[in-house]
């Protein structure tokens, strides 16, 4: 349907470029252009509609059902029109309603079906060897935290988005961003490390549902404990200068919160990266 609504474009352009040129107002082209074939708002409208003869009757000062005449003559000069276009009627004031051929409904979607991209056009670029790059940000669940409806909606919308821009052809980076270096990572990591003082790496361990718990066990403290919020601001900073024992509880967190969601991935059938 692209190619018929390019074809009818073409020619509507072309037979106002023609009578802009018959009635000494060319200039005026570029102004009036603009969405000169417009899809049908009603079935009884045929397919597409034109509004070009009302625009050019004020330009002129004729009635626009005459300019509706003059420009279906110019339309029907080009034969490669008489292939597209069933019949082209004058409505209204000056509308002028475009059916187009049953047979391009079928054909297309005869070709739509034998064609494994469904007739999706690949988007097409000036060196064919720079294809585009799309970033999409999209899931970013909390880590230490199970996930709930809003990264669901958020992965969901995320991830059609990316296919559709696949599809077209584009290269897709589908990107996941988890583990801010935030007062929650602190709070998180002094609470484990006491929990934990021997050796961190029992972490993985962990199932997120006693992460979840962790969590508020830590934000219970850290809201009612002074020493507490003292130990977990010192975190952050430790995090932030790159300590190695810091860092590798930042990471088991990061890990063992990614466990979980990457099953929620494959259900969903899901591809993200971080």
């Amino acid at each position: 349907m692209l190619s018929s609504f390019n074809i009818l474009t073409k020619y509507f352009e072309i037979s106002l470029k023609e009578n802009l040129h018959k009635n000494n107002k060319t200039k005026e082209f570029d102004n009036i252009r603009k969405n000169i074939i417009v899809q049908s708002s009603k079935e009884e409208f045929g397919d597409y509609q034109s509004n070009i003869s009302l625009v050019l009757s004020k330009i002129y000062g004729k009635n626009p059902k005459l300019i509706a005449l003059e420009i279906i003559d110019l339309v029907k000069k080009n034969k490669e029109i008489e292939e597209t276009i069933e019949k082209l009627e004058i409505a209204g004031p000056g509308f002028i309603n475009i059916s187009l051929r049953k047979e391009i409904f079928i054909n297309n979607l005869i070709k739509n079906l034998r064609c494994e991209r469904v007739g999706i056009p690949l988007v097409h670029s000036e060196n064919n060897n720079h294809i585009k790059k799309i970033i999409v940000d999209f899931s970013s669940p909390n880590i230490a935290k199970e996930m709930h409806v809003g990264h669901l909606r958020s992965t969901i919308i995320g991830d059609s988005i990316s296919r559709i821009y696949e599809l077209r052809g584009y290269r897709v980076l589908r990107l996941n961003h988890v583990g801010d270096w935030g007062t929650q990572f602190g709070m998180l990591i002094a609470f484990l490390k006491e929990e934990y003082p021997g050796d961190l790496s029992n972490i993985g361990n962990i199932k997120i549902g006693d992460l979840v718990n962790f969590y508020k066990s830590s934000k219970k403290r850290f809201d009612n404990e002074s020493e507490f919020q003292k130990k977990a601001r010192e975190e952050v900073i430790k995090l932030q200068r790159g300590d190695e024992k810091s860092i590798e509880a930042w990471q088991l967190l990061c890990n063992q919160s990614r466990k979980e969601f990457n099953l929620i991935y494959k259900i969903l059938n899901i591809e993200i990266e971080e």
